[in-house]
């Protein structure tokens, strides 16, 4: 088995496949008065699915939020996360909704100069329905799920995974079958070779991937080493940065620490009803709703 093979069956892997599209929307009217509305889905953006605390989040990084939503947030789901790897969806609960933002970052040590440990957010997203769990997750209750800071070395390989603006644009002309505007959602993977520069990991592609397109849109990404077995493929993490022949991540082992303490961050809600009042009532009619559209 070749390299080429073995980094292919990586990009295939739980791990890389944690990476998901961050769809933001837009509302025309901010004056809306019923709390939820779409006028139009735009932009593009990286972020990783988490299960920690019988809870999902969605890791990424600050600027990914902050760039798409201009410091406020529109309606009460400004942006949207897909349950699953699958580019075809047929409902709203295909998707995933933030609840809470933490930030995080503020609990993580400046590690290099060259790398903003600060920009980096966890968000809490609501539990999804029961027949629509989300395929591929890193599962933080295994605390063998990333690399720890001794197993990084010079010369290995590791995989950037993300989704970048040049690959995923929105068609805003187009219109067809009542659809207002069309996107494309293509996940890209570039293979490097880990450098150590002060003892902090970057992944460099001068001898590896040639740039073909450009990396934006893929911070907030995941990294992962590789194997030959997907299952040994292990977080490696955070997209963070990077220019035309590295990318800059934060690496996992400084970030675990700061999600595992994410209730010692500064929070804000994101959507008013991660607080409301529960109504059993309400509840139940929304599950009967939900088996009825399934049925």
């Amino acid at each position: 088995m070749n390299i080429s093979d073995i980094i292919n069956i990586s990009i295939h892997s739980n791990v890389a496949n944690s990476c998901r599209r961050i769809f933001f929307n837009h509302l025309y009217d901010t004056n809306y008065e019923n709390g939820f509305h779409v006028n139009v889905m735009h932009g593009a953006g990286s972020g990783i699915v988490l299960f920690f605390d019988r809870k999902f989040f969605l890791l990424t990084a600050k600027h990914v939020i902050e760039k798409s939503t201009l410091g406020s947030y529109q309606n009460n789901s400004p942006f949207w996360v897909p349950v699953n790897k699958k580019k075809i969806w047929e409902s709203l609960y295909d998707f995933m909704f933030p609840k809470y933002y933490y930030d995080i970052g503020k609990l993580i040590k400046s590690c290099s100069p060259l790398i903003d440990d600060d920009d980096v957010c966890l968000i809490e997203l609501f539990y999804p329905m029961p027949l629509h769990m989300p395929d591929h997750f890193i599962d933080l209750t295994n605390d063998n799920c990333y690399l720890k800071e001794n197993e990084f070395y010079d010369g290995q390989f590791l995989i950037a995974n993300g989704y970048p603006f040049a690959l995923n644009d929105f068609d805003h002309d187009y219109s067809k079958d009542d659809f207002t505007h069309s996107t494309n959602i293509i996940r890209h993977s570039a293979a490097g070779i880990c450098i150590l520069d002060g003892g902090i990991p970057h992944i460099s592609y001068e001898i590896t991937e040639k740039r073909d397109i450009s990396h934006d849109g893929m911070s907030g990404g995941i990294v992962c080493n590789v194997w030959d077995d997907p299952e040994k493929v292990k977080w490696a993490g955070l997209i963070l940065s990077g220019s035309q022949n590295i990318t800059r991540f934060l690496p996992a082992y400084r970030i675990y620490d700061a999600i595992v303490s994410y209730k010692d961050a500064d929070m804000h809600i994101i959507d008013p009803a991660a607080d409301a009042e529960p109504d059993i009532e309400a509840a139940l009619k929304v599950f009967e709703k939900y088996f009825n559209d399934l049925s």
